[in-house]
This record gives structure tokens, C-alpha cells and sequence, in this order.
């Protein structure tokens, strides 16, 4: 190989290494927007963690866009029953299966009633009381 072809694949190298460095920090603002939303929803999740003994009064199944399984209890308060990445819990439809109406069950969930954005607490453990 000649010098000056050895001189223009070095060119060649470093033109695409600079290329590669711009495009990632470019990059860089959409991952800060996702680390930020992560972070914001582990806080939600983690912040808002309760545990109380509620009495079923019925369960729902909401079917639209999205299925969600609702519980009811006498106080007029609506829990969700969904898999939740933050706590590792992927079992929401057999959790759902096993409320019967008229029992009582201490809960373990997370999250506040928000009507604005349709968002229900979240109950991730159940044990019949």
C-alpha cells in the first residue's frame, strides 16, 4: 500500500469515529428525557406505596383500548390490578382472579386516584384477611 492511501483510510477512520461522536451526543438529550422519566416513575411507584384491609364490593373488567381490571371496595374507593415493572410484579391477572366480593383482603399498592389521566392505585400483593 502506497503512503498516501494509508494516509487517506486514517482520514477515512477518524472521519467516521467524529461522525459516531456527534451522533451520540446528539443523542445524548432524548436519553436524559428517558432517564428523567424513569427516574420520576420509580419515585411515583416507591413514594407512594401503601398498605390497608379493604372490603370487595365488586370487580371490573374495562374493556377498550386498554383492559383494565378494576376492584371496588365499600368505602367507593376503584384499585387497578396491573403488572408493575417497578416492583417486578407480572402477575396482575391471577392476583385479579383470586378477589371474591363480599371478602376481606389487606392490600399492599401504590399510587393516587388521578381522574385528569384516568389513573387508579395500583394493588400489587393481597392477602384474604
Amino acid at each position: 500500500m502506497s503512503e498516501g492511501v494509508k494516509i487517506s483510510i486514517i482520514i477515512i477512520k477518524t472521519n467516521m469515529k467524529n461522525r459516531i461522536i456527534r451522533r451520540l451526543y446528539e443523542f445524548r438529550h432524548f436519553t436524559y428525557i428517558v432517564v428523567f422519566i424513569v427516574v420520576i416513575n420509580m419515585l411515583y411507584a416507591y413514594a407512594t406505596r401503601f398498605e390497608k384491609i379493604i372490603k370487595i364490593k365488586e370487580t371490573n373488567v374495562f374493556r377498550g383500548k386498554y383492559g383494565v381490571n378494576t376492584i371496588a371496595d365499600i368505602d367507593g374507593n376503584i384499585y387497578s390490578v396491573e403488572n408493575s415493572l417497578f416492583y417486578l410484579f407480572f402477575k396482575s391477572t391471577e392476583l385479579y382472579t383470586q378477589f371474591d366480593a363480599g371478602n376481606t383482603y389487606k392490600i399492599t399498592g401504590y399510587g393516587y386516584r388521578i381522574p385528569v389521566f384516568n389513573v387508579y392505585p395500583n394493588i400489587i400483593r393481597a392477602e384474604k384477611v
